[in-house]
């Protein structure tokens, strides 16, 4: 009987043990607390990377590059709606990096402090021109009349979205400006599109109170006068005059004829100061086309 007794304890013992061998130490994690780990982590590196400390924006930026595509944009406007000091350029550089049109998904809080916070600009206005820049220029126009003091960042990013919305915004904004020196920003932008502007938008402007650096840029404005035409432009007001000069000096190769014309003119009324002045600009000087080289090199051999 004891016999019997002492193979079943055995039995049993060895039946208990097999059994814990074969079960798992601790069950894993269920789904559903990967999901709050996982947003836990999300909001973390958000904080992080709006944060008003540059070394910590810095140092999250590499991870949040790693996971840009995973992060959700109620998580975002978490961050961003989040009472506390930040600065948001590195968010708005991670998305934009990334392509991701996220930031377009964000409700009206969230966007809001996006737009006004630290950090903000340029980014948020290069954001809006490279993605989606359809929608992004309607942004920007909003934006024009409620950042003062970012208008030149807003304009050139209008310029750059290269949308047709964007050219007729800026031809009429330039249009209705009062002063002169008040249409630098918009100026800017519209050298920004790199697209031909009528030459009849570049008479009505010259026809505005202008200061240098407005003719300068307006000198700068792809467009289509003719020699003749340039030439005709040398000959009028004073605006005209030094519209005409700029321009022709900007390409010299393209307006040979006219800034023939214009040096002949000066070497009649014996200007010879402000002759040598232009022949040894860095663009004349500078012109690999060889009719530009001779006809300086002509010049100066008359006048030295």
């Amino acid at each position: 009987m004891t016999n019997k007794k002492r193979f079943l304890w055995l039995w049993i013992c060895l039946f208990l043990s097999l059994s814990c061998a074969g079960s798992p130490v601790s069950p894993p994690a269920s789904p559903v607390d990967r999901k709050v780990h996982g947003q836990g982590d999300a909001g973390a590196l958000l904080m992080k990377l709006t944060s008003p400390k540059e070394a910590e924006r810095y140092q999250a930026i590499e991870s949040a590059q790693k996971r840009s595509g995973l992060f959700r944009a109620d998580e975002i406007e978490n961050a961003l709606t989040a009472i506390r000091e930040k600065n948001v350029s590195a968010l708005i550089f991670v998305f934009m990096e990334a392509r991701s049109d996220i930031l377009y998904r964000l409700g009206v809080p969230a966007r809001m402090a996006l737009e006004n916070s630290a950090g903000s600009f340029p980014n948020i206005a290069l954001y809006y021109a490279r993605i989606r820049p359809g929608e992004g220029v309607k942004a920007l126009i909003r934006l024009y009349d409620t950042q003062d003091d970012q208008k030149m960042a807003i304009c050139k990013a209008i310029g750059e979205s290269g949308s047709p919305e964007g050219l007729s915004f800026l031809l009429t904004k330039t249009e209705k400006a009062g002063s002169a020196g008040s249409r630098i920003p918009l100026l800017s932008g519209l050298k920004a599109f790199r697209r031909t502007i009528g030459k009849s938008h570049i008479v009505s402007f010259l026809g505005m109170e202008l200061d240098r650096e407005e003719i300068i840029l307006l000198s700068q404005l792809k467009t289509d006068f003719s020699g003749d035409e340039l030439i005709a432009l040398y000959g009028g007001n004073n605006r005209q005059r030094a519209y005409a000069l700029e321009y022709i000096f900007t390409t010299p190769e393209q307006n040979l004829k006219a800034l023939e014309f214009i040096i002949n003119e000066m070497m009649e009324r014996k200007q010879f100061d402000r002759i040598r002045e232009l022949m040894m600009s860095d663009r004349i000087r500078n012109s690999t086309d060889a009719r530009v080289s001779n006809f300086r090199e002509s010049i100066l051999k008359q006048i030295s």
